[in-house]
């Protein structure tokens, strides 16, 4: 395992004394985690706003808006909810007909939903076709299969419906993520902001990170610039876990503005790029044999998937196929994953 620098010390001991402070918090947070993420059940949703309003507010400083949240698997009444566009890349209207969304809880009104118990939580849309959102809701299952440090998500399909009548009701797939601070809350650990350099950080969780990456080619993330990933630290000597969110562009999904970002068509070769982080031959070995011990159950999860068509089914288990192939090739291994550190 890699030790941490006279910074990461510091950290132990600042976190140590906020850990005592808010170990209250953590019970109560673990009591009231709610059901949302204990189930795997599509959720039937159906959400009314104001489109056009949203629509207009896409801008970096967007606001909330009013909308009223209703679960179609039961007679409850509607929960009063607010909904705003977030995001980067997908909140840019060239890049998504539809953004993806922060929704906020008002009230109490959904303490008996399936809800319960949550304040904020993103929601990934369907952005152009529901195609690639189910795929990226499959990275994060597969994710979780490979680390316990990673987002939960539950899977919902949404009818919209336009409170001003201006459009048809459209009904399309999205998934809810798994609040943050909720899941540094399970992890009994506090996010870490900015500061933490990847050699600081728990080396075969590091390394899970980087090789799935790798494995779903990624094109958008940085460990040291915390970029589509958040850092937990904690206070009783354990190093600080990256855990990433954000897949859509991946050689995996295969968005359509991937091939926009590349300037050529999507590929094996143009975005699995390994990004190096220096390892034993022992611990890379360790990381490589979790994901071959996962192989089976993640070829599973895409094809027990009833929600992807086959042809897609297909393509995705082609582009990870690849993936699996290397990881069997002890020749491969060594070109692509070793690299030269003085550890051995």
């Amino acid at each position: 395992m890699l030790y941490s620098s006279t910074t990461y010390r510091i950290w132990v001991l600042t976190f140590s004394f906020v850990v005592f402070l808010v170990a209250a918090s953590w019970q109560v947070m673990e009591e009231e985690d709610g059901p949302l993420f204990q189930d795997n059940k599509l959720l039937e949703l159906r959400i009314s706003l104001a489109i056009d309003s949203l629509q207009a507010d896409r801008g970096k400083k967007a606001s909330y808006h009013t909308a009223q949240l209703w679960d179609l698997s039961t007679s409850a009444d509607a929960i009063a909810v607010k909904v705003k566009a977030r995001g980067n890349f997908r909140r840019d209207p060239k890049n998504c007909i539809f953004p993806p969304l922060k929704m906020k809880f008002k009230g109490d009104n959904h303490l008996q939903s399936a809800f319960a118990y949550q304040k904020k939580l993103k929601l990934v849309t369907h952005c152009t076709e529901d195609a690639y959102v189910l795929k990226e809701y499959l990275l994060y299952k597969i994710y979780n299969l490979l680390s316990p440090y990673s987002f939960r998500v539950r899977l919902a399909e949404i009818t919209y419906e336009d409170i001003l009548g201006n459009y048809g009701a459209e009904k399309q797939f999205a998934f809810f993520i798994e609040d943050e601070k909720a899941l540094a809350a399970r992890h009994e650990g506090i996010l870490i902001e900015s500061g933490v350099k990847p050699e600081e950080m728990a080396t075969q969780e590091l390394l899970t990170l980087y090789l799935f990456e790798y494995m779903v080619g990624n094109l958008d993330w940085d460990v040291t610039l915390q970029k589509n990933l958040i850092v937990m630290g904690y206070g009783d000597g354990r190093l600080p876990v990256a855990v990433p969110y954000d897949f859509d562009l991946t050689g995996a999904v295969e968005a359509p503005y991937c091939e926009r970002v590349l300037g050529e068509p999507v590929s094996k070769d143009n975005t699995r790029k390994f990004r190096k982080v220096c390892c034993s031959k022992a611990e890379l070995a360790e990381a490589i044999a979790q994901f071959q011990a996962q192989q089976a159950a993640i070829f599973s999860l895409i094809n027990d998937f009833p929600y992807l068509n086959k042809r897609q089914k297909n393509k995705l288990t082609r582009y990870l196929e690849d993936f699996f192939e290397t990881l069997d090739n002890p020749e491969k291994v060594n070109t692509t994953f070793v690299i030269a550190c003085k550890q051995n």
